[in-house]
């Protein structure tokens, strides 16, 4: 029977489509995903989006991509599967262009997102597939790295990004963005749309789905944003503040250097630095900062590869992490209001570097169980059978 299977898996094909990605991190973990379905027998192709039009004229059992919706259904394929990494609120029009298809289906990184997308969007087959780990070809020993704390992120300026959006977003709607935005920076448990929904009933409005999702489609993408840059700008400030000496890399930080004027000392590694640097800088380094975009229920690829390459985890709690990780044991979890505790455990940990190197140890534990490429491909076939 088990050859019999591994027969009719070979002649399966799959297509993996390839978007445009700040630094190539999606391009690489289609390319892990890709690997492994081929070391399950799968007959598997990859492309870029603009290379698409040579795989047109060929039929396959399964495409799956990430943000680049459109190119995939430009193939002829008996499914269809899309991988978003961010709120899906920002590939809003994408989705609902193809959310009757009965062949689609759709992986989110965060829980709250397959909520999102099955209770306010209507889209049925949506299913849980967070970020798989990467791994760098040059992990060093713990007491042997050069970098103590790595965040690999980008940074944007709020007042900036604020004035940007100043044209639509007047009256009623400021009014309401603000009061969300208010909202989320004193309950940071609770999802953009809970966020929404919570502001406009205090405001007298009874909020049914459609009324909800036409909201999030006006101004979510404008709030997910705004909150996400807002706690990554505390933590960072408050570490700096605290002495805590950054290493980053990702755009933006020449900005951030230029207008902040607090006491830290921040090092830019590189404004446009490739995902593969990066990982080679997570395995270079003691302790690697997580600050997560809203996800309440999820995981990101700092996270997974932070801890695959042997360094200490420093992240922030949602209900993933304390699914899996443990404090002080295989990772630190933080709690982002309250960043100057974080910053007291990373003095301690970097002086007592055998306490540390344990928490790293037992870390990658945890990433090797169930953060791979391979749990990746399970939970990516358990929700196409489920579907």
């Amino acid at each position: 029977l088990k050859d019999k299977h591994n027969m009719e898996r070979k002649q399966m094909n799959i297509l993996v489509v390839k978007g445009i990605n700040q630094y190539g991190v999606l391009s690489y973990m289609l390319d892990a995903i890709a690997d492994e379905l081929q070391h399950r027998n799968f007959n598997v192709q990859v492309c870029t989006w603009d290379e698409i039009e040579k795989r047109m004229n060929v039929h396959w059992d399964i495409c799956i991509g990430t943000q680049a919706i459109d190119a995939m259904f430009d193939v002829d394929a008996d499914k269809y599967i899309a991988w978003l990494v961010d709120h899906p609120v920002l590939f809003y029009s994408r989705l609902v262009k193809h959310k009757n298809t009965g062949n689609y289906w759709i992986g989110c990184v965060d829980q709250t997102h397959v909520e999102y997308l099955k209770q306010c969007v209507g889209c049925e087959k949506v299913f849980f597939l967070p970020h798989c780990a990467g791994k760098s070809a040059y992990i060093k020993a713990y007491k042997e790295r050069a970098i103590d704390v790595f965040f690999p992120s980008s940074y944007l300026d709020l007042a900036e990004f604020e004035n940007e959006n100043s044209e639509w977003r007047t009256g009623a709607v400021k009014l309401i963005t603000d009061q969300v935005i208010a909202l989320l920076k004193n309950n940071d448990k609770i999802s953009v749309e809970q966020a929404v929904k919570e502001v406009l009933e205090q405001l007298g409005e009874t909020v049914d789905t459609q009324f909800l999702e036409e909201c999030m489609i006006g101004f979510g993408s404008y709030i997910d944003t705004y909150i996400c840059r807002y706690y990554r700008l505390q933590v960072v400030k408050a570490l700096l503040d605290e002495g805590i000496v950054l290493t980053v890399t990702g755009s933006g930080w020449r900005d951030f250097e230029r207008n902040y004027h607090g006491k830290g000392k921040i090092n830019i590694l590189s404004e446009d630095m490739s995902y593969d640097k990066v990982l080679d800088c997570m395995a270079d380094s003691k302790m690697v900062l997580n600050v997560f975009p809203w996800f309440k229920d999820g995981s990101h690829e700092r996270l997974a590869s932070a801890l695959m390459n042997g360094s200490v985890c420093l992240t922030d709690r949602n209900e993933y992490t304390d699914r899996l990780l443990t404090d002080d044991k295989s990772a630190i979890l933080y709690d982002r209001k309250k960043p100057e505790e974080l910053a007291e455990k990373i003095r301690y940990y970097l002086v007592h570097p055998d306490e540390a190197e344990m928490i790293a140890n037992q870390g990658k534990q945890v990433a090797m169980k169930y953060m791979t490429a391979k749990n990746c491909v399970d939970m990516l076939l358990k929700g196409i059978d489920k579907g």
